[in-house]
């Protein structure tokens, strides 16, 4: 732990001083803290004023149990840039907390799963944001986000959300922007001032096809579809994007390789786990030179082993347990299965459950950056 970092894993009653490894700290020495608390955010965090970060998880978090957040906790704390309130309920005094002078400067913010029920409108006033996280509550107004012009990565994964907001085309500065877990319809159009947009996640989105939009974002490196049980088509509108790294396609109900992945010669990683369907068109994958990691796990292949024609792109691994093509359909795996390699995203195995805030495409998904 570096100097000047603190994590407590309950706060059970004030206290004037922090402790770790048994010593006490000066609270002026304290400029991180990590608090998994049962009882809210303790009053002695407010005492803390060297504090640029602070993240707080509601440890209970049992539905109508969870804790909320009093203001006095935090209106000392002039020197927050980046804070993380995961789990608190603070659906009912969200707008006087974001009002706080004290959050005034703030560079990121998370406030995953805290019961509010619409963007805040105070939210507009932190125009140093450059981070948000409001995945997990249900924001049927979405107005503040358009003044919010400093943002660098968003999510709005879980919100409910049946559209694309309007105001994500004034966030011309997103390079991170999270979508999953939303059945999106429509509002597509509201992507194409994202020219700058490295990492775009719609997995569990309900998607039936590509939408054009996706074409006219080039810069992307990182596309995720996951999850997308009706993805069919658009397949063309791929094309263009060819700075992409990494596609993830995990669960598409693939037929067959989409020919337009061809034209993605910079990726290095493509998932098709679980496209039980999949049974050709890996001739598309040929000029896919600097390919690296393709995940096959439970894709049925011929003798359970990776085809033939793979084995002329001189880069590649193959990740994942294959099947033996002519399994039955329950589910279960034959003798013939082979483990050809342990599958590992950025933050461990399978990630379908993933809870991140923000990061780099290459750090750890839980933990908030400031660009």
């Amino acid at each position: 732990m570096a100097p000047g970092q603190v994590c407590i894993a309950s706060f059970f009653a004030d206290t004037r001083t922090v402790n770790t490894n048994k010593q006490a700290l000066p609270s002026a020495l304290v400029t991180s803290l990590t608090v998994y608390s049962l009882f809210g955010l303790p009053a002695a965090v407010s005492t803390l004023t060297a504090l640029t970060q602070l993240k707080a998880i509601d440890a209970a978090d049992k539905g109508n149990l969870r804790s909320g957040v009093s203001a006095d906790r935090l209106q000392p704390l002039m020197r927050l840039r980046q804070l993380s309130l995961g789990s608190f309920d603070i659906s009912g005094n969200a707008e006087e907390l974001l009002s706080l002078p004290a959050l005034a400067r703030l560079q990121a913010l998370q406030l995953s799963n805290c019961g509010l029920q619409a963007v805040p409108a105070a939210l507009s006033a932190l125009a140093q944001l450059t981070a948000l996280d409001l995945s997990s509550n249900i924001v049927s107004a979405t107005a503040p986000l358009a003044g919010l012009q400093r943002l660098r990565q968003l999510n709005l994964g879980f919100c409910d959300l049946a559209a694309l907001p309007e105001q994500l085309a004034a966030l011309t500065g997103l390079t991170r922007l999270i979508l999953r877990g939303n059945e999106l319809t429509g509002g597509w159009l509201h992507l194409l001032p994202l020219t700058q947009l490295q990492y775009l996640e719609m997995s569990d989105c309900g998607l039936t096809a590509v939408s054009q939009p996706l074409s006219t974002l080039t810069a992307l490196t990182r596309l995720d579809l996951r999850h997308s049980y009706e993805l069919t088509g658009g397949w063309q509108h791929l094309l263009p994007l060819t700075q992409l790294q990494y596609l993830e396609m995990c669960n598409c109900v693939l037929s067959a390789v989409p020919r337009q992945l061809s034209a993605l010669t910079a990726l290095t990683r493509l998932d098709l786990r679980h496209s039980y369907e999949l049974t050709g068109g890996w001739q598309h994958l040929l000029p896919l030179t600097q390919l690296q990691d393709l995940d096959l796990d439970f894709v049925r292949l011929r003798g359970a082993q990776p085809p033939p024609e793979l084995a002329a792109l001189p880069l590649l691994r193959i990740l994942g347990t294959l099947e033996e093509l002519g399994d039955s359909d329950d589910g279960t795996s034959s003798d013939d299965d082979v483990s050809i390699n342990a599958y590992y995203d950025d933050d461990g195995p399978t990630s379908d459950n993933e809870d991140d805030d923000f990061t780099s495409d290459d750090d750890n998904d839980d933990e908030m950056e400031c660009a």
